[in-house]
Formats: C-alpha cells, structure tokens, sequence
C-alpha cells in the first residue's frame, strides 16, 4: 500500500516540479516539424529513464523510511531524481549544443555584415544559415519561415529568446525587427564576446587536462616512492630503536 501511494504522489510531484526547460524542449518548441525518428526514438528513451529512474527512487525512499513521512521523502525523492536526469544531456545533445557554440560568433558576423550591406533581415538570417552547420541554420531558418507564415517578431524569435545561449543576440535581432535599429554593431560585440568566452573555455579545458593527466602519473610512481624510499627508512630506524 506504501508502495502503491508512493507512486501517485510521484507522479503528481514530478508532473508539478519540472518545468519543460530541458534542451531538448526547447528545441522542440522551437522546431514543431517532425523530426528524425531516430531522434523521437531517443527523446522517447530518455523520458522513460527519467520516470523509471524517479519511480525506483521514490518506491526505494519510501520503502527504507516507511509510513506518510516515507511517501512523502519519496516524493520529493521522486521529483528531484526526475529534474537531474532531465537535465543531463545525451552525447548527440552535447555535440549538437557543441556545434552551435562553435558557429555562432561567425554567424553573428555574417548576420551583421549582411544588414550592414543592406539585406533585410530573413535575406540576412539565410546568407548566415548558408555559412554555417546544420546545428545552427536550423535555428537560423526557424525565425524566416515563422515570419513568412505570418508570425510577429515577437513569436518568430520566441525560440532564441528561450534558450539562454541565443537569447543576447535574439534580444538585439527582436528590437531591429521591431523598431528598425541598428543591429550590427551590437551583433558584433556579440560575436566579440562569444570568441573570448570559447578562448576562456579553451584555456580552462587545458588547466583542466594537465591536471587530469598528472592523476595517472601520481597513481603510479606515488606507491613506488612509498615502497622505496619511505618504508626502508622507517624500517631502519625502527631496527635502530629497538637495537
């Protein structure tokens, strides 16, 4: 019965507690075109490891503590189990966010000197998405067709505005299409900004990786120096004071 209540309340629990702001959500709110099965098949995947692995959470809770404190531990268990697995990105995720991060200062670039040549603003989006990868003219794509089905400003670039990497440059693109300011200079400042964060990364990946690398050497020659150079010592001074 325990078991049984567990359940129901982390399923209410999960339902009320993750909000839909996984990458993947975004990307799909983004996108509503069908996409690839393969992708759906691993979107389906994903959902059904993050309920499992809430549920298994919850129900062990429950079970080890026991009464209405134990469903209602498991529950909160439950829905935070559910928000961390959501949040964890796949590899394709990882590689395509990846991609996006490494395209978007030239697209930014591209952007600007297209507006600054005098496109508008779908030519411009299209000459960027050309210059690009397929993991970022998908986004770049997105707001044109939104605006030549008929969608305000506003709603083509409601899916830059969402994710928090492209929501600086969707909030400079939204005001030029809007009020017609000017928009290069601050694209580029942008851009600017993009490639000194990715050499911050770089630069910290590379700290990063001597550590990493100094592990397998610590690991090896550590039990070594202890062998040969610290237990003769103590020996020979335990033989001297017992002598």
């Amino acid at each position: 019965m325990t078991s049984l209540i567990a359940v129901s309340a982390v399923w209410v629990a999960v339902g009320l507690a993750t909000p839909d702001r996984t990458a993947a959500d975004r990307l799909s709110r983004a996108y509503p075109r069908p996409r690839p099965a393969r992708l759906e098949g691993a979107a389906a995947r994903k959902r059904r490891a993050c309920t499992v692995g809430a549920a298994s959470a919850a129900l062990l809770v429950a079970t080890v503590v026991g009464g209405l404190a134990g469903v209602a531990l498991g529950a909160g268990v439950g829905a935070a189990t559910h928000r961390w697995l959501a949040r964890l990105e796949s590899a394709a995720e990882r590689r395509r966010r990846a991609a996006v991060v490494e395209d978007l200062p030239l697209a930014l670039d591209l952007i600007a000197g297209c507006l600054r040549a005098g496109l508008s603003m779908p030519a411009s989006l299209r000459a960027a998405a050309g210059g690009t990868g397929p993991a970022l003219s998908r986004w770049l794509l997105d707001p044109v067709e939104r605006l030549a089905l008929g969608a305000v400003p506003s709603e083509a670039w409601a899916g830059w505005a969402a994710d928090p990497l492209l929501a600086p440059a969707a909030r400079v693109l939204l005001r030029a299409s809007t009020t017609g300011a000017q928009a290069s200079g601050a694209l580029r400042r942008l851009a600017i900004g993009e490639r000194q964060r990715a050499r911050d990364r770089a630069v910290a990946g590379a700290g990063t990786a001597s550590v990493r690398a100094l592990l397998p050497v610590t690991l090896c020659f550590l039990p070594a120096f202890v062998l040969l150079g610290v237990v003769p010592i103590a020996l020979g001074l335990l033989r001297v004071l017992r002598g």
